[in-house]
């Protein structure tokens, strides 16, 4: 991602664009790094994507069942509570 950021910043800078003016939008994946497993793991993850420029994280809310995203759905509140009033 970090490549593809860069990527992005070198083509506006080439069209005279200011890559801030870019809304960049992140969908977490299914990989090993698992942003939800606490809010803390959260935090971190949507610090270190807000350095690379990206406005926006998406993920999928998990859910019983959920062969993938495992993690305790009450982790989206407590994000919503703790972390994202930090981030605005």
């Amino acid at each position: 991602m970090r490549d593809q950021a860069a990527r992005l910043d070198e083509s506006c800078a080439a069209l005279g664009r200011d890559p801030a003016e870019i809304r960049r939008v992140y969908l977490i994946g299914n990989t090993e790094e698992r942003p939800l497993a606490s809010v803390a793991a959260f935090t971190d993850f949507a610090g270190r994507y807000r350095a690379l420029g990206f406005t926006d994280l998406v993920f999928h809310d998990p859910r019983p069942g959920d062969p993938v995203w495992t993690e305790d759905p009450k982790i989206v509140e407590e994000i919503a509570t703790e972390v994202l009033p930090q981030l605005t």
